[in-house]
C-alpha cells in the first residue's frame, strides 16, 4: 500500500511541477501549542495550551484528502501530548493511513514517547551535541536517546535540527550523529526563524552562509542529509524565497500557506524553513528536479 500511495503522490507532484504549480502536496495539522519544554529558540509554544478537538482534526484531515494532499504532518507544540476522545497521536497516524495519505509524518521533541508504530517518518528534534542541545532545550538529550533506543523496530527517524547562532558550528557533528546512530536514518536542517522573544538567536549573514555551506559539505561527504543541494546553493547565492504554495498549515481554525510565519512580512523575510525553498526549487526545476528530490527523500523511507 505504501508503494502505491507513493506512486500516486509522485504523479500528483509531477502535475504540480509541470501544469498546476500551486497544487498543494503537503498539509500540516498543529494539534496543540502545548509543550513540555521551553526551548530558547521557540516562539510558538505554550501560548494558549489548547488541544484541538478530535472532530475538528478529523475535518481538517478530510479536507486535506479532498484537496488531494498526500503528505500529512502532525506538529505542535509537542504533538505527543495531544489527546482527543480517547485517541492519541499514533491513532491519528493510523487513521491517516486508512484515509489514503501517502505519508503520515510526526514532528516531535522525543522526550514524551517514541512508541509510535504508525507514522511513516518521525522528525526528531536534536539541536546540537549534548551540551549545546541541552543549553537550547533543557537537559533532554539523554532522555531522547533513551526513548530512541526503546522505539518500535522499523521506526523511520530523521533528525530535525534548527540551526541558530549557538549551534551553527555543529552542523557536521549532527550529520555524523545521524550517520553513526543505528536508529537514525537521516537528518534535515532548518535555520532559525526569529519569532518575537527569540531574536537573540538569529543567525548573522555570515553565520547563515557558514551554516548552509556546512550542510552542503555534509551532503558532499555522503552523510544522509534530506536537504536538497541545489536549493542550498541558491541560499549561498543570495536566496530565493516565495510562499511555498505546495504546503498548507492549519492551527486553531486558521489556514496558512507555507508556514505560520507567512502572516508576518518581517518574519517571512527572515524565514528559516528550508523545506519551503526546496519545494520552490522543485517547482521551478520541473521533472528533473522532482526526480532528484525523490531520490533524496526516499532514503528516509527505506
Amino acid at each position: 500500500m505504501l508503494t502505491l500511495n507513493l506512486a500516486l503522490l509522485a504523479m500528483r507532484a509531477l502535475r504540480g511541477v509541470t501544469v498546476q504549480r500551486s497544487l498543494p502536496l503537503a498539509g500540516t495539522v498543529i494539534l496543540t501549542d502545548a509543550c513540555n519544554l521551553h526551548c530558547r529558540h521557540c516562539g510558538v509554544s505554550n501560548i494558549r495550551r489548547r488541544m484541538a478537538e478530535y472532530p475538528e482534526v478529523r475535518r481538517v484531515m478530510e479536507r486535506y484528502r479532498e484537496q488531494g494532499i498526500g503528505v500529512l504532518f502532525f506538529a505542535g507544540g509537542e504533538p505527543t501530548l495531544w489527546r482527543g476522545e480517547g485517541r492519541g497521536l499514533d491513532d491519528l497516524c493510523r487513521e491517516a493511513k486508512e484515509m489514503g495519505f501517502a505519508l503520515a509524518i510526526v514532528v516531535t521533541n522525543g522526550t514524551v514517547t517514541l512508541n509510535l508504530p504508525h507514522p511513516d517518518l518521525v522528525f526528531l528534534s536534536i539541536d546540537g551535541t549534548p551540551p549545546t542541545h541541552d543549553a537550547i532545550r533543557g537537559e533532554t538529550f539523554a532522555a531522547i536517546m533513551a526513548n530512541l533506543d526503546a522505539a518500535p523496530p522499523g521506526l523511520n527517524v530523521c533528525l530535525f535540527a534548527a540551526i541558530n547562532n549557538l549551534n551553527y558550528r555543529e552542523v557536521e557533528a549532527l550529520a555524523a550523529l545521524a550517520y553513526e546512530h543505528p536508529r537514525i536514518r537521516s537528518i534535515s536542517y532548518n535555520l532559525h526563524t526569529p519569532h518575537p522573544g527569540t531574536e537573540g538567536l538569529a543567525l548573522a549573514p555570515d553565520q547563515r552562509r557558514e551554516a548552509v555551506a556546512a550542510i552542503i559539505r555534509a551532503i558532499d561527504a555522503g552523510y544522509p542529509v534530506m536537504n536538497l543541494r541545489p536549493a542550498l546553493e541558491e541560499q549561498l547565492a543570495g536566496g530565493h524565497h516565495e510562499p511555498c504554495r505546495q504546503h498548507i498549515v492549519w492551527e486553531e481554525g486558521r489556514w496558512f500557506t507555507c508556514g505560520r510565519c507567512s502572516e508576518s512580512p518581517r518574519l517571512c523575510d527572515q524565514w528559516g524553513y528550508l523545506f519551503a525553498s526546496e519545494m520552490a526549487w522543485i517547482v521551478r526545476g520541473g521533472p528533473a528536479a522532482l526526480l532528484a528530490a525523490a531520490r533524496t527523500y526516499a532514503r528516509s523511507l527505506g
